[in-house]
């Protein structure tokens, strides 16, 4: 009993470790990830960097230099992105909402880095595994996206219209002071409540083909994970935050044509909506725009609160896609600048209260 005692300490100094490293590093971080180039097509004049990358962009022949915390090259894997995410895990853990936005031009790769595929799991999937492996925790997930500024539940509740509402005092929502009445949570205690949840929301979301990429995402999806330590009894939960943001489009290049044109435009329109939150973050406005679109108004506790926040951006390498590639780069410089101050761990709520507050 004693050994145990001791071991169940040192993960507890480990993890608080591991939170003021994350702390130390920014509550809002930047990283890139470049995916290998599309065979047969010339590659822009780009220097990739352990942080930072270099860009000669060839129609203002200008070179610009954007640093930011960590740069995965074309060379990299999921495992490696997971290593530098690792720590919000451990954060989630101690009672924190964390959250990961992967933001870029559509056909980057943004889905397979969170999501993964047959023969590279994704982010996501690595850390919910990691914390079932952990053990002592209880895990519960729900799954969502934004399509053409509407909520659908991604886990089977197909009937009737999700709406974001005012989280009443008292209560507990993973989104914080917003929640999803009727949104559908479903507990993960095993590899296969972990495989079938992936299944069963990537299989649901709106996806389509463009001229730019034959599987498109049509709308941002959020995979959010409640996660209550057993080692924090009456504690509130922690909240871990997946959220894969549809990839903005020049319409003239996909060739978006009737529904396609419609979901980019309320793409574009989302995404332009998040970045004027950011650049209200940025610059520290006491008003933050939020109810522009519905997914600022869903994250708005995430973006704007007291929790830790990566941006991982994925950039393409071939030369005719440099105009975003630039656009991506200079957003992430801006979110960069971005000093949310000092983190908070979520609030109790009460006992009578609907989750998975440990006894």
């Amino acid at each position: 009993a004693s050994q145990r005692a001791e071991i169940a300490r040192l993960k507890g100094l480990l993890s608080e470790a591991r939170n003021e490293i994350q702390e130390l590093r920014g509550t809002m971080r930047v990283l890139c990830r470049v995916r290998p180039p599309r065979q047969g097509r010339p590659t822009a004049a780009m220097t990739i960097g352990p942080a930072k990358i270099h860009v000669q962009q060839q129609q203002s022949c200008q070179a610009s230099d954007f640093p930011f915390d960590t740069v995965f090259s074309e060379g990299s894997c999921n495992a490696d992105v997971f290593a530098e995410l690792r720590p919000l895990v451990d954060s989630a853990c101690s009672g924190f909402q964390c959250a990961v936005f992967a933001y870029g031009q559509t056909g980057t790769g943004k889905t397979h880095t969170l999501m993964g595929g047959a023969l590279d799991q994704g982010v996501a999937r690595m850390a919910v595994q990691c914390l079932l492996d952990k053990g002592d925790v209880t895990l519960e997930a729900a799954a969502l996206e934004v399509y053409n500024d509407s909520l659908r539940d991604l886990l089977g509740n197909c009937g009737g219209r999700l709406e974001v509402r005012p989280t009443r005092s008292g209560e507990h929502s993973n989104f914080g002071v917003v929640h999803v009445p009727g949104l559908k949570h479903k507990p993960i205690a095993s590899a296969q409540d972990l495989s079938d949840l992936f299944d069963t929301a990537t299989a649901a979301r709106a996806c389509g083909s463009t001229a730019m990429n034959d599987r498109s995402s049509r709308s941002h999806m959020v995979l959010s994970v409640a996660v209550a330590d057993h080692a924090r009894p009456g504690a509130a939960p922690g909240i871990l935050h997946f959220v894969d943001l549809a990839g903005c489009e020049r319409t003239k290049i996909s060739q978006a044509e009737g529904d396609r044109l419609k979901e980019a435009n309320a793409i574009n329109k989302s995404l332009s909506a998040l970045g004027d939150v950011l650049s209200g973050l940025a610059s520290k406005a006491s008003f933050l725009p939020v109810r522009n679109c519905k997914l600022t108004y869903l994250l708005q506790d995430a973006l704007g609160g007291h929790g830790k926040v990566v941006f991982l951006l994925a950039l393409s390498p071939d030369a005719d896609d440099q105009s975003e590639t630039v656009s991506a780069l200079t957003f992430g410089a801006r979110v960069g600048t971005i000093e949310k101050g000092r983190v908070r761990r979520t609030s109790l709520r009460p006992a009578s209260a609907r989750g998975l507050v440990p006894p």
